[in-house]
C-alpha cells in the first residue's frame, strides 16, 4: 500500500512491541499520533487490550481520531465475550465490528478498509505547505494495534492479491525486503528498475517478514501449472538457515534450496540535528563521522537529552547491524525505545517535542526531506565507525529459490529469476547451466551461490 501511495501517503505500521513493551509510551501513541487503530479480535479482549480501546474510543470522542476498526473472528454462537464486544462498540464508537473467516478473508477486508479510510481522508492536521511552492507532501501515519495473536503466513496475501496485480500468463518475480536493500540496488544499479520492474513486483517488509515469502513456497505450495510468481528476497542482512525453516529442512530441501547472492555493502550512517550541545560530546564529526561509542553514549543518554532516537523498524536488517554494532559498547538497542522512521518521514516527526533528532539509517537509507538540511549544514551526516575507525557495513543479499525437478541434486532456477540476475549484470560464471545448478550438500538449506560447483 505504501507502494501505491508513494510520494503522497505513508502508513506507519506500529503495535505495543515497537515501544519495548512499554505501555505508557504505547498509551500516548494511541492518544497522540495514530490516524487509526485497528483492533484484530479472535473471540475475546483482554485487560490492556480492553484498557487500549477505550483510551482510543475517549480520544476519538474528543479529537476525532484515531479512528477504530475492529476485526472480530466469525462464530456462529455469540459468546458472553462478543456480547461485550459489541456493547463496547455501542457505547463508544456506535460501530459493528467487521467479521472475518479465514486470514485471507481478513487480509483482503483489512486492506480495503484501510484503503477507503485513508482515501476518505483530507490530511488537514499533516499537510506541509511552502508558500512558494504550495502542497509540498502529504503524509499520515496509521496504527495498527493487533491483539490476541491472529498469525499469518506473509504469503497468503499475496497469493490472493498477485493475480489481480498481474494479469499476464507469465509468472512474474516477486520482490520483496527492506528500503536500504531496495534503494541498494537502485543506487547502484541504475539500469535496473526495481520499483518498475517488468513482469515483477516490489513489495516493501523488513528482511525478517521478506524472508518467509520463501519458506511459504515450502508450507502453502503453488500449483506448478498455474505458478504465480516466484519469490525473491532482499535483506540487509545474511540469513540462515533458521530463517527459512518452520517446519523442518528435509521438507525444505525436497522443494528445493535458498540461494544466497551477495550484491555488495551499505555503510550504517546516522543523521544528527547539529547543536552545540550534541557536537560537544562528538570527537570527529568534522570529520563526517561518529564512533560506536560516541553513539551509544547519545542513544542511552537520549531521554535524559531529550533527544529523538529514530530506527528503522524492529526486524529490518538495518536496526538488528545497529543493535550489533553498539553491542560491544555494552549497550543492547533491541531494549531501547525507539520512534520508527521510513525514507518519507516529514520534518514534522523528526522534530516532535522541538528536540533535536538522531536518525540510526545507513547510505542508502534515510529521510529524504533531510537532503537540504544536510547541505546547509543544519544536519550532520556521519559514518558510524568501530573501535579502529573502521566503517560499520552491513551486507545486502538477494535469495532465490532453486527447485527440485527430480530425486537428484540438480536444482533448477527459474528463466525469471536468471534473466533478473543478467539485468543486474551478475557474473554466473559456469556454475548455471541450461537452467540448472548442482547442489552438492544436503547440510544446509541456504546454499552460496559463490560456493556452487561448476558445470
Amino acid at each position: 500500500m505504501n507502494r501505491i501511495y508513494q510520494g503522497k501517503v505513508n502508513i506507519s505500521v506500529l503495535s505495543f512491541e515497537n515501544f519495548g513493551q512499554n505501555q505508557d509510551q504505547y498509551n500516548d501513541f494511541i492518544e497522540n499520533d495514530a490516524h487509526l487503530a485497528v483492533f484484530i479480535l479472535n473471540g475475546t479482549i483482554g485487560q490492556e487490550t480492553n484498557k487500549e480501546f477505550i483510551l482510543a474510543a475517549k480520544r476519538l470522542k474528543k479529537n476525532g481520531k484515531p479512528k477504530i476498526m475492529v476485526f472480530l473472528k466469525d462464530y456462529e454462537e455469540e459468546t458472553a465475550d462478543i456480547k461485550y464486544i459489541q456493547g463496547l462498540l455501542n457505547a463508544t464508537t456506535q460501530e459493528y465490528w467487521i467479521p472475518y473467516g479465514s486470514i485471507e478473508e481478513l487480509s483482503l477486508n483489512a486492506e480495503r478498509r484501510i484503503r477507503k479510510f485513508i482515501d476518505n481522508q483530507e490530511y488537514k492536521p499533516d499537510v506541509i505547505r511552502d508558500k512558494s511552492k504550495g502542497l509540498k507532501k502529504l503524509l499520515i501515519a496509521s496504527c495498527i494495534i493487533v491483539s490476541l495473536a491472529v498469525l499469518s503466513c506473509a504469503g497468503l496475501w499475496i497469493y490472493k492479491n498477485v493475480a489481480e496485480i498481474h494479469k499476464e500468463s507469465e509468472s512474474i518475480l516477486l520482490f520483496s525486503g527492506g528500503g536500504s536493500a531496495a534503494n541498494y540496488i537502485e543506487k547502484y544499479h541504475p539500469d535496473f528498475n526495481l520499483k518498475h520492474y517488468k513482469n515483477g513486483y516490489y513489495v516493501n517488509m523488513p528482511s525478517a517478514s521478506a524472508w518467509l515469502i520463501l519458506t511459504d513456497e515450502v508450507i502453502i505450495r503453488q500449483d506448478p501449472n498455474n505458478r504465480r510468481f516466484y519469490p525473491i528476497c532482499l535483506s540487509a542482512e545474511a540469513a540462515t538457515d533458521a530463517s527459512f525453516i518452520t517446519t523442518s529442512k528435509e521438507a525444505f530441501l525436497k522443494v528445493g534450496s535458498v540461494v544466497s547472492v551477495m550484491l555488495g555493502y551499505d555503510t550504517l550512517t546516522s543523521y544528527l540535528k547539529k547543536t552545540d550541545e550534541l557536537t560537544s560530546m562528538l570527537g570527529s564529526y568534522e570529520k563526517g563521522i561518529i564512533t560506536t561509542a560516541e553513539l551509544s553514549n547519545l542513544v542511552s543518554h537520549s531521554e535524559k537529552m531529550n533527544i529523538n532516537v529514530f530506527t528503522t523498524s524492529i526486524g529490518s536488517g538495518t536496526r538488528h547491524m545497529y543493535e550489533k554494532a553498539l553491542m560491544p559498547t555494552g549497550f543492547d538497542l533491541s531494549k531501547k525505545t525507539t520512534i520508527q522512521f521510513t525514507e518519507f518521514s516529514d520534518m514534522t516527526l523528526l522534530n516532535k517535542n522541538d528536540f533535536p533528532y538522531l536518525i540510526l539509517g545507513s547510505k542508502c537509507y534515510n529521510v529524504l526531506e533531510l537532503k537540504d538540511n544536510i547541505q546547509e549544514g543544519g544536519t550532520l551526516e556521519l559514518v558510524v565507525v568501530d573501535e579502529d575507525n573502521n566503517p560499520v557495513m552491513k551486507p545486502i543479499y538477494l535469495y532465490f529459490i532453486a527447485y527440485c525437478v527430480d530425486n537428484s541434486n540438480v536444482l533448477e532456477v527459474p528463466e525469471q529469476t536468471l534473466k533478473m540476475l543478467e539485468k543486474l549484470k551478475f557474473d554466473m560464471g559456469d556454475k548455471v547451466k541450461d537452467g540448472k545448478i548442482k547442489r552438492t550438500s544436503l547440510d544446509h538449506v541456504i546454499l552460496d551461490f559463490s560456493s556452487l560447483p561448476n558445470w
